[in-house]
């Protein structure tokens, strides 16, 4: 069955010679590529995988006598992959854009050594505006992702990248010919297969390896397009309130809707989701960034207040422990058919610790300060990521209370260490790492503040004693 799909890791390959350049596997034992890095039908190229083989000789099966494009086919002891679709683009006379993927070994992607340079490969994303034209019949490309600024070499900086396939919605449509612009880094235009002429040789190759030669034309389905890209903006808004909700404690509308820098990263998904449309107009507006927003934080209010009615009278040994816990359980493995697994662990932690959380606010608002000690300690279980800093405060001032004010910013400063350790720094952005530290330094002064009127309080009461005025008399100067 063919693959509709873009497997840069399993399908690309590097030409070593004659020239240097990229190839894509297509299905069976051929690889497309383009002709201008290849010597005559029936010679020997040497190429490479750097996921699956190392350098061997591939014969050069098939040559486009009209267009820059190739066959070439690798030796029998390869095993054979499966077959990709190809494809073409759709015609249409509205000024649209479809997006595209690549993968090569552009110059730009090298690593220097000291005995030279070793390639390195990059996956491209970018546009293809199905208005714009080519004097050479090419396929205009727009890659997002370009080279460094301030290359001096004289060559190319997308030399190298030659012979990448163009994959539009997982089919494949053309193979990247040339940089056709020195001066412009995202000049770039390929070979589409629509353009090559009706060639015996080229469908019977795709046949003997399990490859249609039938061109399927890229579907530019309106629905499907916005609601998947509303899928995409759900998700990282998702990942946003819930970031907010780990760094304020507090998970209600009002609150995320104030929190500056929550508007902020919501703009920026806005931003770029629309970007990806290919129309005019916008897929993500205002009002249904106002809707996302209201259905997450009413999933993220029904998810808790399960946990509340399951926690309500929870006890140090009480069953519901368990209960919630397997409930967690349950989210994770819902989810871990999504590669979501890690994600949705991040948010059950914070569901677990938050319950836990708010029961130590209740404790310590009715003074029952040991059992809120008890409860804030469930959320901050050393052997997880707690990532709600407020279930740290909140223990800091049960212990404060208590009148262990030492203990009380010994937990304040191991917060800190954590909230500046590898995994806080790669999964929170900069600005809300700042905010956290402010809510962890308000703490500390208002618990050193505690601690000074508890000591002048022991003072005050130590000189009003009995024995201490006896004292006083006796050493009356």
């Amino acid at each position: 069955m063919a693959i509709q799909k873009f497997e840069p890791l399993l399908r690309a390959i590097e030409i070593m010679s004659p020239r240097y350049g990229t190839g894509y596997r297509i299905g069976g034992r051929l690889a497309l590529t383009v002709a201008h890095l290849l010597e005559e039908v029936g010679s020997i190229c040497r190429v490479r995988s750097k996921h699956s083989f190392g350098i061997v000789g591939a014969e050069v099966v098939w040559k486009s006598q009209l267009a820059d494009i190739a066959l070439i086919e690798l030796p029998e002891e390869i095993e054979p992959c499966e077959a990709v679709v190809l494809g073409q683009l759709p015609q249409t006379r509205v000024g649209e854009a479809i997006s595209f993927q690549m993968y090569g070994y552009p110059r730009w992607g090298r690593t220097l050594r000291e005995t030279g340079t070793a390639a390195g490969g990059r996956q491209i994303d970018g546009l293809i505006y199905l208005a714009d034209t080519s004097p050479d019949g090419l396929l205009v490309l727009e890659p997002q992702r370009l080279p460094p600024e301030g290359a001096t070499s004289s060559h190319s900086e997308w030399e190298g990248a030659s012979g990448a396939a163009i994959v539009c919605n997982g089919l494949v449509v053309g193979v990247l010919s040339q940089h056709q612009n020195p001066n412009r880094p995202a000049s770039l235009e390929a070979v589409a297969l629509e353009q090559l002429p009706d060639d015996e040789a080229w469908r019977e190759l795709l046949q003997q390896n399990g490859i249609s030669s039938d061109l399927q034309a890229v579907q530019l389905d309106d629905y499907v397009e916005r609601e998947t890209l509303l899928e995409e903006f759900k998700r990282r808004a998702r990942g946003a309130i819930y970031i907010t909700c780990w760094r304020t404690g507090s998970y209600t509308l009002e609150s995320i809707k104030k929190d500056e820098h929550c508007k902020t990263l919501l703009a920026d998904h806005r931003t770029t989701v629309n970007q990806k449309a290919n129309r005019s107009s916008e897929v993500v507006t205002l009002e249904k960034v106002d809707d996302i927003q209201q259905d997450i934080v009413e999933e993220i209010e029904t998810n808790i207040s399960r946990l509340e009615k399951m926690a309500f009278d929870f006890k140090h040994n009480d069953p519901k422990k368990d209960e919630i816990n397997s409930w967690i359980k349950e989210r994770i493995a819902a989810l871990d058919g999504n590669g979501d697994k890690e994600y949705c662990k991040l948010y059950c932690d914070f569901y677990r610790d938050f319950i836990y959380a708010n029961i130590g606010s209740k404790m310590f608002d009715q003074k029952k300060y040991q059992e809120a000690v008890f409860y804030f300690k469930q959320a901050i279980n050393k052997h997880r990521k707690c990532l709600l800093v407020s279930a740290y405060t909140g223990l800091a001032h049960s212990q404060s209370a208590l009148g262990r004010h030492s203990e009380a910013l010994r937990i304040l400063t191991e917060a800190e260490i954590f909230f500046r350790g590898k995994f806080w720094n790669r999964d929170i952005p900069e600005r809300y790492r700042i905010g956290v530290f402010q809510v962890i330094k308000d703490c500390k002064i208002s618990i050193e503040k505690d601690r000074n009127q508890a000591l002048m309080l022991k003072k005050y009461k130590k000189t009003r004693s009995p024995v201490f005025s006896v004292l006083r008399i006796f050493h009356k100067p």
